[in-house]
């Protein structure tokens, strides 16, 4: 694979470089820094960059979060990210050790990029806790307020009688709610369920009282939120067999 993931129908790379033997987040740097999109008066950028980042998941991740390093493993994360938005996988599971970028990518920087391009669909976050699952909703929703999001997603804006980290709508009946586990999701929908961390650590792991627990909320709350056709997205340190 040469890490492209947006094609057109000659199967030409419309966004990022195919040699992949190259850096990457070099490749990416050459065309997706922050410092080559200059906003004026918060709406007009560069219209490449803006393309790019409206239709690549990489390059919007270097423009809105330009200390994030992209390293090679990154590129795989982006890739079946990107054909979750598609539609093209229902079922994602995401493992990797802490401090990985794994939750920046999946977590954080996807969501955003996912109602930009789907401003009317739904997502519901949930992580161990509500803290946490609050603190990631906090991030997502200053993405989406800040103005190059804006300049790269025209129709993706917050609504504003609804904006609190946890849960915000956007201004085409979008939503996002962020919920800990084993929290009330009643009344909510989903396109896309990203369950992050639902298990805080070794010691919650090894437990089968919570282990048993957490299936629990999935199988009878969580995943009945999910709509037709909609996708779940799990990221986790491997903790436990």
């Amino acid at each position: 694979s040469d890490g492209c993931t947006n094609r057109d129908k000659n199967s030409q790379c419309q966004s990022r470089p195919g040699d992949c033997e190259q850096n990457y987040s070099d490749l990416l740097g050459t065309t997706c820094e922050r410092r080559d999109i200059q906003l004026s008066s918060g709406a007009n950028a560069n219209i490449e960059h803006l393309v790019l980042a409206h239709e690549d998941l990489a390059c919007y991740a270097v423009a809105l979060w330009p200390q994030f390093e992209l390293a090679r493993h990154h590129e795989l994360i982006v890739s079946r990210l990107e054909a979750v938005e598609r539609g093209e996988i229902s079922r994602l599971m995401i493992f990797l050790p802490p401090r990985h970028g794994k939750s920046l990518l999946a977590s954080t920087i996807f969501p955003a990029w996912f109602l930009g391009r789907h401003p009317e669909r739904q997502l519901i976050f949930a992580s161990y806790g509500q803290e946490l699952a609050d603190d990631f909703g906090r991030q997502v929703r200053n993405l989406i307020a800040d103005p190059l999001h804006r300049a790269i997603f025209p129709s993706c804006a917050l609504s504003e009688d609804s904006s609190a980290a946890h849960r915000f709508n956007t201004v085409r009946g979008g939503a996002y709610f962020a919920v800990g586990r084993g929290g009330p999701i009643t009344g909510r929908g989903a396109h896309i369920l990203i369950i992050d961390d639902p298990l805080k650590d070794h010691a919650e792991a090894n437990s089968e009282t919570v282990r048993r627990a957490l299936y629990d909320w999935y199988a009878s709350v969580a995943y009945t939120r999910l709509a037709p056709n909609g996708a779940i997205v799990l990221i986790q340190t491997r903790w436990h067999e």
